[in-house]
């Protein structure tokens, strides 16, 4: 009996220790099994992570080819612009992932990529730049990942200047290279603006505005004002500098070209105790970004005896009315004879130009003054002297706007010498450089605007502006002196030099904006007269403002409102000049 139960003992061992190992079997089997699994999603994971970077690597090298072959066709000489929206259509035709002969397919270490274009289609409002899809696709041992990118590809940046209500920009680099105050922004007085702001310096402010009458003279007025486009926001104000205020009278040229601020009388000052709408601050450090003025030359210069131009005789009184040369080359001479006996041909000298003018291009070795009527340039007018605008015999004491004369002007404008606008109500689409004449005298602008209206001049059912590149000083005065409604003025003013203007007497809207390397800007609100009038603060024997007290509420007589359309207005005229000489980086613009 002991045996049978010795024996039972011993099969019922075996039969678990064979269960046991069964068991370790099957778990063995399982890990195994799992970690083999395991370790196929890893790999299959790595390969979607390789893959995916493969397919961002195809993007970046595709983008980076197409810039840098439309840029070799670009430099060094420039590229006509008509020769590089060619240029531009069949450098992406090339890519194109249906028919195209440079698509991207390349082998690396870990896989390979392709990319091509998908679809292009046209930029609205800008003829030299396209909006690109791009699809490329990593593959790594069958595993496929793709991205789609737009893109836009081509030419004409709109300068940083552009965003901006107002902005003051840095361009040196050392000392020597500074103009006095350079990236300052001095708001004295009750100036308005409406818009975003940049200022690459300091920013000094005060409740008094500055008036040269027989004199030096601070008027009492109130903080400028900031005000947003957006009613539910604050404007921004990007500030790389600081902002002070002053109580004091300072002699005027000494404080405008002020670099330090910490001497008597001033004090550094927060948002809300230099502004009466104080803007939202944001501090960064500056973007120096130079326009290019005097490089624009060789855009619009040519040669009377140049191949294909029509010398274009301006008769006895050196005038131009109702010519009609659309799509020609037009040079200006006259004929100058001594004595009626020896004659010459001569392109110096002044001429006019009046009535309906349409030119292709129009270039001038002299000086030019259009008046009354209309005057068309649709490939660019070149103007070796100085341009004038409306009636110069107009005084600075005439401010009836029913004096000044008519004017229409459309396409873009060179200037090698100086450009003044008087006593003209001018409509404008154009974008005019001017370089500046360095023979004038010290104290004169290269761009002079007084007694004069500026609006947008209708095209293609859109309004133009006027836009003024320049290389030396703007002035803006004398419009609408002692007059309750405003000078509208729809343009943008950038000056390689400052900028300086004036509502005090004046009365000015400026619908668009204003860039310099330093910025004065004089203002008050309410009333100006020659008489007494109530609640008035008299400055001198004829010369009377509104009081500080009634100043609240008022409209300011300097306003300053940011008009995004300007930049619409600047890429359709940059469009029609004729060569091209830079491609803006690609700007990816979405992602999926």
């Amino acid at each position: 009996m002991k045996q049978r139960v010795l024996k039972n003992e011993d099969g019922y061992s075996f039969f678990i220790a064979l269960l046991v190992s069964v068991l370790f079997i099957v778990l063995a089997v399982s890990l195994l099994s799992v970690t083999m699994a395991g370790l196929t999603k890893s790999t299959t994971r790595e390969e979607i992570v390789q893959s995916t970077e493969l397919a961002d690597k195809g993007m970046t090298h595709i983008i980076q080819a197409i810039h840098t072959e439309l840029q070799d066709a670009v430099n060094p000489e420039g590229l006509p612009s008509e020769e590089f929206k060619m240029q531009l259509e069949g450098t992406l035709e090339d890519y194109r992932c249906d028919g195209g002969n440079k698509k991207l397919t390349i082998e690396t270490e870990t896989g390979k990529y392709e990319a091509c274009i998908v679809a292009i289609e046209d930029e609205p409002g800008n003829p030299l730049r396209k909006i690109v899809t791009l699809e490329s696709t990593g593959i790594v041992n069958d595993k496929k990942r793709t991205v789609t990118f737009a893109v836009k590809i081509g030419a004409d940046p709109v300068p940083d200047a552009l965003n901006y209500a107002l902005g003051v920009h840095k361009t040196c680099t050392r000392s020597q290279d500074c103009i006095d105050g350079e990236g300052n922004l001095f708001l004295h007085g009750a100036s308005e603006i409406v818009g975003d702001l940049k200022v690459d310096g300091n920013i000094i402010t005060t409740d008094r505005a500055y008036a040269y009458l027989n004199g030096e003279k601070w008027i009492e007025s109130l903080y400028p004002s900031i005000k947003s486009r957006h009613a539910m926001s604050s404007a921004r104000l990007v500030l790389a500098g600081k902002i002070y205020t002053f109580s004091n009278r300072p002699s005027y040229n000494t404080h405008i070209t002020r670099t330090n601020f910490n001497a008597s009388g001033y004090k550094q000052a927060t948002v809300g105790e230099a502004f009466s709408d104080p803007p939202r601050l944001v501090q960064r450090s500056p973007v120096r970004q130079k326009i290019e003025i005097t490089e624009q030359r060789q855009n619009y210069r040519f040669r009377i005896n140049d191949a294909g131009v029509v010398k274009l005789n301006s008769g006895s009184d050196r005038t131009y009315q109702n010519e009609q040369h659309s799509g020609k080359k037009v040079f200006a001479y006259h004929r100058s004879c001594t004595l009626l006996i020896s004659c010459e041909d001569r392109t110096d000298g002044n001429y006019i130009m009046k009535g309906n003018n349409v030119f292709g291009q129009f270039a001038t070795d002299g000086n030019l003054t259009i008046r009354e009527g209309k005057a068309t340039f649709e490939n660019g007018l070149y103007v070796h002297g100085n341009l004038t605008i409306g009636n110069p015999n107009i005084s600075q004491n005439e401010y009836n706007p029913d004096k000044y004369e008519t004017i229409e002007i459309s396409g873009p404008i060179y200037v090698n010498g100086d450009v003044k606008i008087i006593g003209a109500n001018v409509k404008f689409n154009s974008l005019i450089y001017v370089n500046g004449d360095t023979r004038r005298n010290a104290n004169e602008a290269s761009v002079e605007i007084r007694n004069s209206q500026i609006n947008g001049l209708q095209k293609d059912g859109k309004e133009g502006s006027l836009i003024i590149f320049a290389n030396k000083e703007i002035k803006i005065y004398n419009n609408s002196v002692n007059q309750n409604d405003p000078s509208r003025i729809r343009g943008f003013f950038y000056s390689e030099d400052a900028l300086e203007m004036f509502g005090v007497g004046s009365n000015l809207r400026i619908e668009g904006g204003i860039s310099a390397r330093r910025i004065v800007l004089n203002a008050i609100r309410g009333r100006s007269s020659s008489t007494y009038f109530s609640g008035a603060q008299q400055i001198t024997g004829n010369d009377y403002f509104e009081g500080k007290a009634n100043q609240v509420g008022k409209n300011s007589r300097l306003t300053i409102i940011y008009n995004p359309e300007i930049i619409n207005t600047y890429s359709d005229l940059k469009g029609q000049e004729p060569v091209i000489f830079e491609v803006s980086p690609p700007k990816i613009i979405e992602r999926n």
